[in-house]
């Protein structure tokens, strides 16, 4: 069996969009660090180096002045502890965010989860299906029961001639899109669903073919996932509400993009994280795990998403906390009434 940090280092190589923003927690919290940085200056050129190939916005800034900044206070710096401390701050102040380290001591201290939460379906008035989406970062097995129980819930509601769809993205920090998009692929048709752009305009495209979720790069398929059941909707043209506020991030705002092109949705809340863009991971000398803002998310319409997604129907967030009732699931349930 491999060792955690090696798992993390393959699955986020393999499954798709990733959402980093979960590893930042166990870094700030680390109390040490294994001394590896032999070279300060070396290290802090190749780090510069890998942020002037891949990162997004290189062009749209002066990166060679936001690197300098800090350089003389990471070599200074004298243990690696405040070392990685330095470079913490330095990438996470990059425009764009989704942009950081984590040492190769925190990777080991970081495990796979041993349960997942899962999806959860309910039936509401006027013959609504209700799906309520969680985050999703675990290992295969897991994974596949992720999409494998949301698309059984799917399959179960729609045995009651639905005349709406409600899906409920609030409070998803991300994880992983791939099993997201694939347990909703009964509300996709085949073809592509959003792509991800680096700065160079090369795609990275999410498409759907006959319930598999793929991800295709120059007409390659660099990933898939095969669902072990596939589900067919009685209805695709039903009305679909999804719900949104500022903790769905990075996955799930890839997922709520991919459900943005469905010819019959609207979004309802409040505005995203605004980490919709995609990151590439990169093994550093050291052994640390160096992930940088690489491209940027596009919709069906031509839409380019660098920051949040903003709902149809935006309700504020300080009515929100003035009032006991969902007032968002309300507005969702009362926009599908109306479309009967």
């Amino acid at each position: 069996m491999l060792p955690a940090n090696k798992k993390i280092w393959r699955f986020c190589r393999t499954a798709g969009i990733i959402n980093f923003f979960f590893l930042q927690p166990f870094f700030m919290n680390a109390q040490s660090v294994t001394n590896r940085i032999i070279n300060p200056e070396k290290y802090y050129t190749e780090i510069c180096k890998l942020l002037n190939k891949h990162y997004y916005y290189k062009d749209s800034l002066d990166l060679l002045a936001h690197t300098e900044k800090y350089k003389a206070t990471f070599l200074k710096a004298g243990s690696d502890d405040s070392c990685y401390r330095v470079l913490y701050k330095m990438l996470n102040t990059l425009k764009g965010g989704h942009t950081g380290i984590v040492t190769e001591s925190v990777l080991k201290k970081i495990q796979f989860p041993t349960k997942m939460i899962f999806s959860v379906g309910k039936l509401l008035e006027n013959n609504v299906g209700y799906l309520k989406i969680p985050f999703c970062m675990a290992e295969q097995q897991l994974t596949i029961q992720y999409v494998d129980s949301l698309l059984n819930i799917i399959r179960k509601l729609d045995e009651n001639y639905l005349k709406g769809w409600i899906i409920d993205l609030r409070d998803n920090g991300g994880g992983n899109s791939a099993p997201m998009i694939t347990g909703l692929a009964p509300f996709f048709n085949n073809g592509d669903l959003c792509y991800s752009i680096d700065r160079d305009g090369k795609r990275i495209t999410d498409r759907m073919k006959n319930g598999v979720f793929e991800q295709v790069k120059k007409n390659k398929i660099i990933f898939s996932f095969n669902p072990v059941h596939k589900v067919i909707l009685k209805n695709n043209n039903n009305p679909v509400a999804v719900l949104v506020n500022s903790h769905t991030a990075s996955a799930a705002e890839r997922t709520a993009i991919c459900l943005k092109g469905l010819a019959n949705s609207k979004f309802f809340g409040e505005k995203t994280a605004g980490l919709t863009t995609a990151t590439k991971a990169i093994n550093l000398s050291d052994g640390a795990l160096l992930y940088i803002l690489n491209s940027v998310t596009m919709d069906m319409t031509g839409k380019i998403y660098s920051s949040e997604i903003i709902p149809h129907f935006l309700i504020d967030e300080d009515f929100l906390f003035k009032n006991s009732s969902d007032i968002v699931l309300e507005a969702a349930i009362k926009w599908i009434a109306e479309k009967l």
